[in-house]
């Protein structure tokens, strides 16, 4: 009969340096670990083998980014449109409107400012795509993407989500569909300027109040450091709205719905 396992008692006297030793041991292991994980991997394919999201011989892209999408769906789900309508070759098959099942679609171009028909394909956040003016009535109805029913209502002031029209002008400006990684902000445009406007006027009237401060004190003492102070903050009185407000105003309209 093999022996058993020999049990060692570990004694009080060596708790502390055991639990010390440990300890060390989990840091050096946890400094190793994100060296490792510092290390720039050379495809994407490594880096999400490497976290153990993908596994031997599947693909880690979803149908629509692949070279021959499922068709399903294609006309009326386009969570890429910069991929589906710039880059995909042959373009994809004509698509019709699946509301009204007459209008087809057309990329052309449409001057900022002007009205689109149903011939200009609108987005929305889930990725699902109609004719404009179609997917204008509907959302204004039913408050709902047709296809999904993904609630179209921005969560923090629960004003309605626009459908992004898709033109030569907007596609390269289009946000994220969620399918593709974006995300609906909590304010819609409207609100965001509202609540980005209350803090730059707060902030403006801070600085003004220490720019007037540093002029009389520049003004009394004609110190090189008071003027110097005093310059600095006439540059953030000028360029304070402008990047409070206006900058991350304008990043809103370009990244985000």
């Amino acid at each position: 009969m093999a022996p058993g396992p020999t049990v060692h008692r570990r004694e009080s006297s060596h708790t502390t340096s055991t639990t010390h030793q440990t300890t060390k041991e989990r840091v050096r292991g946890y400094l190793r670990s994100r060296r490792t994980a510092d290390k720039p991997l050379t495809t994407l394919r490594e880096r999400l083998r490497d976290c153990k999201l993908i596994t031997k011989g599947k693909s880690i892209l979803p149908p629509w980014l692949q070279t021959q999408p499922r068709q399903d769906s294609a006309q009326y789900f386009i969570p890429c449109p910069k991929i589906t309508f710039i880059i995909d070759d042959p373009p994809p098959p004509k698509l019709t409107c699946q509301i009204c099942r007459d209008t087809s679609f057309e990329l052309r171009s449409v001057p900022l400012g002007i009205d689109v028909d149903d011939a200009t394909f609108s987005l929305l956040p889930c990725g699902h795509v109609a004719g404009s003016r179609c997917l204008e009535k509907w959302c204004s109805a039913y408050g709902a993407c047709p296809f999904c029913r993904m609630e179209l209502h921005y969560p923090g002031c629960r004003h309605p989500v626009p459908p992004r029209p898709i033109t030569d002008e907007t596609i390269h400006v289009l946000p994220r569909t969620l399918p593709d990684g974006g995300a609906l902000p909590s304010l819609c445009r409207e609100c965001h300027w509202s609540w980005l406007a209350v803090d730059a006027e707060r902030s403006l009237a801070a600085r003004t109040q220490r720019f007037r401060t540093a002029r009389e004190r520049a003004d009394r003492t004609g110190s090189a450091a008071d003027e110097q102070r005093l310059l600095d903050l006439k540059d953030e009185v000028e360029t304070g709205v402008r990047d409070e407000l206006h900058y991350p105003y304008l990043s809103r309209l370009l990244d985000s719905w």
